[in-house]
């Protein structure tokens, strides 16, 4: 099944991201500009790296795990899924990492492109790098 939604699915959209820093503001900014049609803006790998996100600015984020780690996350082959189709393009890494979210990390890793912005761990996913098996 698909992992779940996050972001601002049923309220109204906030009017500012005026809860945000600088550094998350530039991260909102490229991704928003760089999202391609994809459904996540980002994937994170904490529900505490992609609350402002949600909360502020009402970005729809895919946390992988949460705080003690018992929040749904996507396993590696729906993670995989995810890139393959388009619809996850941009993962965020950094900060506390649990258990659930560890394994597409560590894939992120390996076959994505980490990209060279100064005030985050973003990495890009094309499809292609989807086929290739963990």
């Amino acid at each position: 099944s698909a992992p779940p939604a996050a972001g601002n699915a049923g309220g109204k959209a906030p009017k500012s991201t005026d809860g945000l820093d600088e550094d998350q503001q530039r991260l909102l900014a490229y991704t928003r500009a760089h999202q391609d049609g994809a459904t996540y803006l980002f994937a994170t790998t904490s529900w505490r790296s992609a609350a402002a996100y949600i909360l502020y600015a009402g970005a729809k984020v895919l946390p992988m795990g949460g705080f003690t780690g018992a929040a749904p996350t996507p396993t590696g082959a729906q993670f995989r899924q995810l890139v393959a189709t388009g619809r996850l393009r941009y993962v965020v890494l950094g900060g506390v990492v649990t258990v659930p979210g560890r394994t597409n990390a560590e894939w992120v890793r390996a076959h994505c492109i980490r990209l060279p912005l100064p005030t985050s761990r973003l990495y890009r996913c094309s499809p292609r790098s989807a086929a290739v098996l963990p």
